[in-house]
């Protein structure tokens, strides 16, 4: 994250999991580094091509992905991504399936985390989904949907 968007060791808070997946430990994160580091901006980036999205959609519900925890990890994405099932074998860059899962992630963080989510309706933090593509090295940033947003902003 720091060399794609161009900045040093320190100046953002990085926090990585394959398919963008909601744990305890991500969000407690988050919610450090909005309380404690005066975070204000929550980028929920994905990026083209990516492998847990390809797994959640070809793995078979009910067939192993190989362990308890990647099996855990498929079924976190799939809720986000099974519109774009039949997708998977089309489109390798699976552009429209993740920019799914980073919409469902976003919107699942301001659901569980109320301190995401007063931090959004004080105006203290903004959520930025974006999906970064392998190809050309940019990134795309879009607004949060706005049924994800609690009412009134």
């Amino acid at each position: 994250p720091e060399l794609v968007f161009d900045k040093g060791l320190g100046e953002i808070f990085p926090i990585r999991v394959a398919g963008n997946v909601i744990s305890s430990q991500g969000v407690a994160s988050m919610e450090y580094a909005i309380e404690h580091l005066g975070a204000k901006l929550l980028v929920v980036m994905g990026h083209e091509s990516c492998g847990a999205v390809k797994a959640a959609l070809q793995t078979p519900v009910g067939k192993s992905a190989g362990s308890y925890d990647l099996d855990n990890l498929l079924s976190a994405i799939r809720p986000n991504v099974e519109a774009h099932r039949a997708i998977a074998s089309e489109d390798k860059s699976l552009r429209a399936p993740v920019e799914a899962n980073v919409n469902g992630v976003a919107c699942g963080l301001v659901k569980r985390s109320q301190i995401i989510r007063e931090a959004l309706i004080k105006g203290h933090l903004k959520i930025a989904p974006a999906v970064y593509s392998l190809e050309t090295g940019k990134v795309d940033f879009w607004d949060i949907k706005k049924d994800c947003l609690p009412k009134g902003h």
